[in-house]
């Protein structure tokens, strides 16, 4: 009398490596370490906020990644007139200009482009002056 041989399941044959073209899975592979760099590069600058201060921007300089948003924002009893404007870019990047705004506002800015960036208050431009610096 003959024994019936017992039967693997898939699961079994996949464990052991040997169905057809199986391949054992191992720790820290690259597919799994291509999908956490992949994941990294994607994730979003953490947007940054500036305070208009009475003839001054806090901080005076800041230092970004690129894509990050930046968003200035007046106090609700600053009372003096303030607004947010470039003197200076990179190479190929745009200018901008905020309104001008006595209290309460807020203007935010994506900064693209890497490079320095240079502004200032055109209502107190020799004293109210702020640098941005874009990493690449």
């Amino acid at each position: 009398m003959r024994r019936p041989e017992p039967r693997l399941g898939l699961a079994a044959l996949a464990g052991a490596g040997l169905l057809a073209g199986a391949v054992p899975a191992v720790a820290g592979s690259a597919p799994a370490d291509a999908v956490a760099t992949a994941a990294k590069k994607k994730r979003r600058p953490k947007p940054r906020a500036v305070k208009v201060r009475d003839n001054y921007y806090g901080p005076a300089k800041l230092k970004v990644r690129r894509n990050t948003k930046v968003t200035w924002k007046w106090p609700s009893d600053i009372g003096d007139t303030h607004d947010v404007k470039t003197r200076k870019v990179p190479r190929g990047a745009k200018k901008f200009q905020s309104p001008p705004y006595a209290s309460g506002a807020k203007y935010s800015q994506t900064f693209k482009k890497p490079g320095t960036y240079k502004l200032y208050c055109t209502f107190h431009s020799t004293e109210m002056t702020m640098t941005v610096v874009v990493k690449k």
